[in-house]
């Protein structure tokens, strides 16, 4: 087995109506480009927060104002970029998530930096900035989903091969429509469930789960 695809996903909780400090409105993002949106009480703050973030890293995210919400954005350079640009992806690639590359890991890498006032929205991007790599496997980061009621990231693991041993009983409930076989359908590969055992404990510590595909 070299990879095995599938989707962390989590529910957020419904922010209460006087929520206060940074909010996320939302962040879709990948490797190839990404956008989020923030609301904040002091716009200005966080225009500073940008234009520090950007001189301290050289990572180009790029921003727009609508009021109290921001837009930031990233791309990932073209091939065919100038040497200028090639140069800021480098410093981009060197201080980005290192589960996450391109365009989603330069977000992540701003998105870390902030206070925001939700646990929940912290938690998300303190787990998507961690550092992946487990005994039986590499997490790679590949997208994410983002808003205030659900968030979904696509994920690959990564392993030079099968783990042994028996899967562990909590892998039968571990995505939606994957219930413990009937007769009628062929049993889940074991080492299969057995990866998705071993990893489950470090998502449940964010309240996450995974819908396997």
């Amino acid at each position: 087995m070299e990879s095995l695809s599938f989707v962390i996903a989590k529910k957020m909780e419904k922010p209460p109506a006087n929520e206060g400090g940074i909010r996320l409105g939302s962040f879709r993002a990948d490797a190839e480009s990404g956008v989020l949106a923030l609301m904040s009480p002091d716009p200005a703050g966080l225009k500073d927060s940008i234009a520090a973030f950007r001189s301290l890293t050289g990572i180009p995210v790029q921003y727009r104002v609508r009021g109290k919400s921001i837009q930031i954005a990233a791309e990932s350079v073209r091939a065919e970029a100038s040497p200028a640009e090639s140069g800021a992806e480098a410093a981009a690639s060197a201080s980005e998530s290192p589960a996450a590359d391109g365009a989603f890991g330069m977000l992540l890498e701003f998105a870390k930096g902030l206070s925001f006032r939700a646990e929940d929205v912290a938690d998300v991007f303190e787990f998507c900035a961690g550092d992946h790599s487990y005994p039986f496997g590499t997490l790679r980061l590949l997208s994410i989903d983002m808003d205030r009621s659900r968030t979904e990231i696509g994920a690959e693991l990564v392993t030079g091969g099968a783990s042994g041993g028996e899967p562990d009983a909590d892998a039968a409930d571990l995505g939606e429509g994957q219930g413990a076989d009937d007769g009628g359908e062929p049993p889940e590969d074991p080492d299969r469930e057995e990866l998705f055992a071993q990893l489950l404990p470090f998502l449940t510590k964010y309240d996450m789960g995974i819908i396997k595909q």
